[in-house]
């Protein structure tokens, strides 16, 4: 603002203009962040149909986005994640293999040099998360041809994980012999899905010919093959739980300590069902379609809280060759206990995605 003006900063607007440039607001406790910047701007967005997603970190704000939200008719578009009864989402849905390497490691590291710990841990989970992937895409191609029911019994016979989420990952590692079974289901998994799927194929041609036996399971073959190379080349870091079963020595003891290593921080995520539900809302569709989404993150972790934003953040950032494209704001109270320097910003690849960043 000019320093000339008269108005005093109740009076003067703080509004910050539509141009998707992001904003920080930075004050001490109670010099009016709240009051002056953040309420003015949400009704502001309100007002203009703009999806929302706020943090509340103080437990009360969610109370006045009510009320806002009232005023505008948007009451229910209000969705809220944190709460007894409310929605729930899947924190690893917009993980890539990096993301979620960064994200164990944050979770092993406490703020110390623990880089055995986050390297080795990382790899496991990312083994296993990039093995229930590949299988579940099997699932989604037989689906595709109408043939999901007898590739999915022997997804329930074995006893795999039927979803993508930290709770069912967290699961397999309870225990070397646990891991240690996950990969002998996994290579007997994959070796009988591709007896499964050549037999398919081969019936289908007798009665159909080549090219229609292409066109029809080509799919399939393909999500078989990838999975079968994962198992055979890219699951070192689950072998040596396998190895380990039959060692006493201290190999055994050494991996019996990661795993209680594990265990606790591992637990703070895995534990949390409004970010382990496979069937939760789409965060990042939901404000697209204009959603208010408020997230409870009073008793969330830092890490949790950061790799759930710089995800939500790296997906709203793809939103360039999308129709019917909805202005985003994002409203950080209490940053600093949001952000850390692994979160990525994305600013001028939101700014033209339409989606705004508010820092408070």
């Amino acid at each position: 603002r000019e320093h000339n003006t008269k108005k005093t900063v109740e009076q003067a607007s703080l509004i910050v203009p539509k141009d998707f440039k992001h904003s920080l607001c930075t004050g001490s406790t109670g010099s009016g962040k709240t009051t002056s910047f953040l309420y003015p701007n949400i009704m502001d967005r309100l007002e203009h149909g703009h999806g929302i997603l706020l943090y509340d970190y103080k437990g009360k704000e969610h109370k006045s986005v009510k009320y806002f939200a009232d005023k505008y008719n948007r009451l229910d578009d209000i969705l809220e994640i944190g709460n007894p009864y409310s929605s729930s989402c899947n924190l690893i849905s917009y993980f890539n293999e990096g993301e979620l390497k960064k994200f164990v490691s944050s979770l092993m590291s406490l703020g110390q040099d623990n880089s055995y710990w986050e390297i080795t841990s990382s790899n496991i989970v990312v083994a296993i998360w990039k093995s229930v992937k590949a299988y579940l895409a099997i699932i989604e191609a037989a689906s595709d041809i109408n043939n999901k029911r007898s590739f999915n019994n022997v997804i329930d016979r074995f006893k795999l994980p039927t979803a993508v989420t930290f709770t069912e990952i967290v699961n397999v590692t309870q225990s070397i012999k646990k891991i240690a079974l996950f990969l002998i289901k996994l290579q007997k998994l994959s070796a009988r899905f591709m007896i499964m799927t050549q037999k398919k194929i081969e019936d289908y041609y007798e009665s159909h010919g080549s090219d229609a036996s292409k066109d029809k399971y080509l799919a399939l073959i393909t999500k078989t093959l990838a999975f079968e190379s994962i198992v055979n080349n890219e699951l070192k870091a689950l072998e040596v739980f396998k190895d380990a079963l039959e060692d006493d020595g201290n190999r055994s003891t050494s991996l019996t300590t990661l795993m209680i290593a594990m265990g606790p921080p591992f637990s703070s995520v895995a534990d949390n069902k409004m970010f382990n539900d496979s069937n939760g809302i789409d965060i990042a569709k939901a404000l697209n379609d204009g959603k208010i989404i408020i997230v409870n993150s009073q008793e969330l972790n830092t890490p949790l809280l950061a790799s759930f934003t710089g995800s939500i953040l790296n997906e709203l950032s793809k939103r360039s060759g999308q129709t019917n494209i909805n202005p985003i704001s994002v409203f950080l109270d209490e940053a600093q206990r949001i952000l850390t320097p692994e979160v990525p910003i994305f600013s001028d690849v939101l700014r033209e995605n339409f989606v705004e960043i508010f820092i408070v």
